[in-house]
């Protein structure tokens, strides 16, 4: 079987070299903005519902039950896995579809290169101490990466059109 998910190949191999991360989260995030440009609004991106091809490394989004089309302005209704909502969901109870997208794609980034999830509850989502969770081993351009996708503030995070040219996912 060579297609799995993402989630029972962290399983299988623990956290994931910097590089071959980057390799995945690029895939992820160029996915993710072809969707959002074409009006798709996952809603639900977690390693669970992402496929990785173990002999190739290509990766494959699926699962787009909690799906919507992208609109302007915010959702205020909650759909997908908790663990995987962006912080205002929790502070203000809405989101906007690329900010949200932009928080997951951080966050399974850095699901990939530590092994687990960094948060335990709800209130660590809203409170985002990034800080400590990110590993100081990690490259400057990863960590960067990473606090770019996961500002608190989703006004400061980064569009995903301008995080598929991050330099990050380019070198």
């Amino acid at each position: 079987e060579s297609l799995i998910s993402l989630q029972e190949y962290l399983d299988r191999k623990g956290c994931l070299h910097e590089n071959e991360a980057r390799q995945i989260t690029r895939q992820i995030a160029f996915t993710l903005n072809n969707l959002m440009t074409m009006g798709v609004f996952h809603r639900d991106v977690k390693p669970g519902n992402i496929l990785v091809d173990v002999e190739t490394g290509e990766t494959k989004i699926i699962d787009f039950g909690c799906g919507d089309l992208v609109r302007k302005g915010f959702y205020t209704f909650f759909s997908g896995t908790n663990m995987f909502m962006p912080p205002e969901w929790f502070r203000e109870g809405m989101y906007s579809a690329e900010e949200a997208t932009v928080w997951t794609l951080g966050l399974v980034h850095l699901i990939m290169v530590t092994g687990l999830h960094p948060f335990r509850t709800f209130d660590d989502i809203a409170a985002c101490h990034l800080y400590k969770y990110v590993p100081t081993t990690l490259s400057p351009e990863s960590k960067n990466f990473i606090f770019q996708c996961m500002a608190s503030d989703p006004g400061r995070r980064s569009k995903l059109h301008d995080i598929v040219f991050h330099p990050f996912l380019n070198c």
